[in-house]
């Protein structure tokens, strides 16, 4: 007779800790949407918040960043507790909804790493760009941002030197 392994506590504890760290996340980009919108000061430990939330980037089609952060750990937080929520007993719809939901979990965990360190990125060299990359950036910046470089010199927001 084989025994059964029993599963690693990894294993059935990962949707529940997702669910947590992205629960934290979702708490502090909504705060950090709210101050924005309120236009007040972040209660931050350093000046550092205040600096971020009024930088070049800090909204996107003139809507704050730390809100498409918020949506974007909401979503996990979803996808995370989404199978949880199905009895055990409907395996039919428990086991899809679980596949269905790892992947967009995995998808979406890549999705804020790579945005994460692109932003890290810009945090650490001041938003200076240089070579190809950095113009590319820029040029895909302000695409989307529907302006162009001489208005941006009218503002004094142009860092193109």
């Amino acid at each position: 007779m084989k025994r059964q392994r029993s599963t690693p506590w990894i294993y059935r504890w990962s949707r529940p800790l997702m669910a947590g760290i992205a629960t934290f996340g979702a708490v502090v980009t909504a705060y950090l949407t709210a101050v924005k919108f309120a236009q007040g000061s972040a209660a931050c430990p350093t000046s550092g918040c205040d600096i971020v939330l009024s930088g070049p980037y800090a909204t996107v089609f003139g809507l704050p960043l730390a809100l498409f952060g918020f949506l974007a750990y909401a979503s996990m937080v979803v996808f995370a507790i989404a199978p949880l929520l199905v009895p055990q007993s409907n395996q039919q719809l428990r086991s899809p909804l679980e596949s269905w939901t790892g992947l967009l979990l995995f998808a979406g965990g890549t999705a804020m790493t790579v945005f994460s360190g692109y932003l890290m990125y810009l945090l650490a060299f001041g938003g200076r760009r240089s070579g190809l990359a950095g113009h590319w950036t820029t040029a895909v910046y302000w695409i989307y941002r529907g302006d162009d470089r001489d208005s941006r010199h009218a503002r004094g927001v142009c860092r193109c030197e």
